[in-house]
């Protein structure tokens, strides 16, 4: 996955969702590429930004 990503904790709490920014910035200190936790939406989505290194799957399959 890259580009910008979203992770949808369904039914979880605003003070509970607050509590996943350190372990989810701590897991992705492991990922090799620069990914960044960008926070939270209003809807609760965690955003996430991932650096494209390949091309789109769209290009790839429309060449």
């Amino acid at each position: 996955l890259s580009g910008g990503i979203l992770v949808d904790f369904a039914g979880m709490k605003p003070k509970a969702r607050l509590r996943l920014i350190e372990p989810l910035t701590t897991a992705l200190k492991s990922d090799p590429l620069p990914s960044r936790l960008l926070g939270f939406s209003n809807l609760g989505f965690a955003e996430i930004s991932r650096p494209r290194i390949r091309p789109p799957l769209h290009e790839i399959l429309n060449p």
